[in-house]
């Protein structure tokens, strides 16, 4: 059986086959570079050291037959060492290489055959058809010319041009999909063409492209690998490596791939312009960093921004970025602006723990405690053993509690940190402005009266330092003035009373006697 039949689709297929014609002897007195020397073949393979090669061979095509290809490029191996010049040795080794779909090294050993019998037109489909499947599509073209000049009749060669015309149809079209945003289309071109061609690594490059675009980037970083598996030094698939690095965020390895493949091909346009473009943005986040720890929050958030413009589609990157920039924000107390960039953050990495903390943290400062609290609870499902989180949302519950009483701080429009004397100066100003004596009509004295108790119940709380303490530990306002706080009930007199003794001693100025008003006051 002398030839080599392949599947229509291009790859390996069970018709690959070996030749076993009886002529193998054959010889032009050429000699073979690179091959193994009988003591090599000793060495590696005792047990065809006594064979001679056409018994190795024999032996080859046996464990081919059998589906054992490894099994028979050792044996075809040895026959090659004992007699290298014969070109069905190297044929045969080239059909198991390739039934291992192990184009390059099929190509070799096609090629070495050709030289040895150059008029033996299997050998050059064979060397053809391992130039399509590596998407070598001018040299395969090349190669099927030489076919038909060989045997104009032969219908294979007039075949496998038009299949490889078609590979070049299917890229093109894959590559206008992509651009155009038809990404699953893409993908549909690139698997017909490796139908065509399976070990083109072009057009398994441009699938990995697909795939980043999709955000896939393990299924994209997995092809990338298995090309760089077989060629370490392969320069676009470095660079496309160094995109999936990129896309992970870690832009230290991916500027490492790109001057890999730099080194390798100092004109490649893409890693070229990819490495300045990463190394910048590398640069820009440091010095937003810089900023940050300097205190130049202004500065730092302004570089952020810079760099978020730069990858406004990486999610791994901008995430980061979002982050880094809310806590500038922060910083600045533009707490809302700060909530949208942890967010943005968030949008881009659910899991972002640090972002759900920071949000939290800053909605308690907007006083939007059960957002706080929810936000809490979600990043301690991510870490249930964290104890600050835990702490964090204990914190958080407290304020949710506290908020839902009355809020006596912002009832004398004071901070939470306030003295006693700026508590004093508060009341003397609220009480003053609500006080229902000063206040016409019916309705509007109702609301005054209503103010006026709320601004002294907060006073005697905010004023006295043990129910303070029990009013920020977060007690009900039943519970302090039932005495539960530590404290002693009010009625509506002690309110005025307060009033009246806060004014004594000349404290309201020239405002009128001490008739029938609120402990004797009267306003005039």
């Amino acid at each position: 059986m002398e030839g080599a039949s392949e599947a229509s689709a291009g790859g390996a297929s069970k018709d690959e086959r070996v030749e076993v014609s009886s002529d193998e002897g054959a010889s032009d007195g050429g000699s073979v570079e690179d091959e193994m020397s009988e003591e090599e073949v000793s060495e590696a393979f005792p047990g065809e050291s006594t064979m001679e090669a056409l018994e190795c061979k024999a032996a080859g095509n046996e464990l081919y037959k059998q589906g054992k290809y490894s099994d028979a490029i050792i044996r075809y191996s040895a026959a090659i060492a004992k007699d290298p010049a014969v070109a069905t040795y190297r044929n045969n080794r080239a059909a198991a290489h390739i039934m291992l779909q192990d184009y390059t090294a099929g190509l070799a050993d096609a090629l070495k055959a050709t030289e040895l019998e150059p008029k033996t037109v299997s050998y050059w489909e064979r060397a053809a058809k391992c130039y399509s499947n590596l998407g070598r599509a001018s040299d395969a073209q090349r190669l099927y010319g030489h076919i038909l000049e060989l045997d104009p009749e032969n219908a294979n060669a007039m075949r496998e041009v038009g299949q490889v015309q078609a590979v070049k149809q299917l890229e093109d079209q894959a590559k206008a999909a992509m651009e155009a945003g038809r990404y699953n289309t893409a993908l549909s071109f690139c698997e017909r063409a490796l139908g065509f061609a399976p070990a083109n690594d072009r057009v398994k490059l441009l699938q990995a492209e697909v795939y980043l675009k999709m955000k896939n980037v393990g299924q994209a970083d997995r092809i990338v690998t298995s090309i760089l598996r077989g060629d370490s030094n392969h320069t676009d698939a470095l660079y496309v490596r160094g995109l999936c690095k990129f896309e992970l965020g870690d832009m230290d390895k991916a500027m490492d791939h790109y001057k890999r493949a730099l080194r390798g091909n100092p004109d490649h346009t893409n890693s070229r312009t990819q490495l300045k473009r990463v190394k910048g943005l590398a640069q820009t986040k440091e010095a937003g960093r810089q900023a940050w720890a300097s205190g130049k929050f202004d500065e730092a958030i302004a570089l952020y921004t810079e760099a978020i413009a730069v990858a406004p589609d990486n999610a791994a990157i901008c995430s980061k970025l979002y982050f880094n920039r809310a806590l500038a924000l922060g910083k600045l107390k533009k707490y809302e602006e700060a909530v949208a960039d942890c967010t943005e953050a968030l949008d881009r990495d659910a899991s972002y723990v640090k972002a759900l903390i920071k949000r939290s943290q800053l909605k308690m400062e907007l006083e939007q405690y059960e957002e706080a609290v929810r936000d809490c609870e979600a990043a301690l499902e991510m870490n249930p053993g964290d104890r600050d989180l835990k702490q964090a949302l204990r914190d958080a519950k407290l304020e949710l509690k506290k908020s839902k009483r009355k809020n006596y701080y912002k009832i004398l429009k004071i901070a939470k940190d306030a003295d006693d004397r700026e508590i004093k100066k508060a009341y003397r100003k609220e009480a003053m402005k609500y006080h229902p004596d000063r206040v016409q009509g019916e309705a509007e004295k109702a609301q005054a009266e209503i103010r006026f108790k709320d601004i002294g119940e907060a006073y005697s709380v905010l004023s006295d330092s043990q129910k303070r303490h029990h009013y920020d530990q977060g007690a009900d306002i039943e519970e302090i003035n039932s005495g539960g706080g530590g404290g002693h009930g009010h009625s509506h007199a002690d309110y005025n009373d307060i009033f009246a003794q806060m004014f004594a001693g000349g404290g309201m100025g020239g405002m009128g006697g001490m008739g029938g008003g609120p402990g004797g006051f009267r306003f005039g």
